[in-house]
């Protein structure tokens, strides 16, 4: 796809409103924007901060995980999931209006829901790495 055909299609899929969960995926596919939130049915995070996806913020939220994982498994408590994994906390397929990413999330074994898309659920812990 010619660089001006993809900065045509991204804007589109940018302005469209409301935002579901097929636009919100495809946004997410284009290099750059697969970091963004929604916030009141508005796209948020355009600047990102530059740590966010470095080695020193990578390695930390691998750590988190590691443990979480190990703990929940252990306990047969829940899943952990990364940072790439998306909670829509109001709205639905068709209208989201909060959607977050933590860097790393647990929901109780009792509360997970197995999808392919989002999760419409808030995690029972949201952890978020500070960074400088």
């Amino acid at each position: 796809m010619a660089v001006a055909d993809e900065v045509k299609t991204i804007v589109r899929l940018l302005m469209q409103r409301p935002i579901t969960e097929e636009i919100a995926r495809e946004v997410e596919t284009h290099e750059g924007f697969e970091h963004l939130e929604i916030e009141d049915g508005n796209w948020v995070g355009f600047d990102e901060d530059p740590y966010m996806s470095g080695e020193e913020h990578g390695w930390i939220e691998a750590k988190l995980a590691a443990l979480f994982t190990l703990w929940a498994l252990e306990n047969r408590a829940g899943r952990v999931y990364p940072g790439d994994t998306n909670f829509v906390l109001s709205g639905n397929r068709e209208t989201l209006e909060e959607k977050r990413r933590p860097d790393v999330a647990f929901v109780r074994r009792e509360r997970v829901v197995e999808t392919t898309g989002y999760l419409f659920l808030a995690p029972d812990l949201a952890i978020e790495i500070i960074s400088p």
